[in-house]
């Protein structure tokens, strides 16, 4: 019999997919700032994070630079370079 894959992750899986400390993944479950839910039962609390929520956060948050910021990042490294430079040298 093959084994249901989950449609829910750990905050620990979380943790170490998005690098984010679990206190901080549960404090933004519980202020709804992060994709997710939560359940108390007496004093255990279980945290569910549905994959393609994680997913579609992942994307809307963590998506790349855009060209002109590229762009304006690598003048600005050139320009601090020259400033560092002595007289008369250089890199190229």
């Amino acid at each position: 019999m093959l084994k249901k894959e989950r449609s829910f992750l750990t905050v620990d899986e979380v943790s170490e997919i998005t690098g984010l400390g679990t206190l901080f993944i549960k404090g933004a479950i519980k202020q709804g700032t992060f994709p997710g839910s939560y359940m108390k039962n007496g004093n255990k609390t279980t945290y569910r994070i549905p994959k393609e929520a994680l997913e579609n956060y992942m994307t809307k948050f963590h998506r790349s630079p855009s060209d002109e910021l590229i762009d304006h990042l690598i003048l600005a490294y050139q320009e601090s370079k020259k400033r560092k430079s002595p007289a008369g040298t250089s890199d190229s």
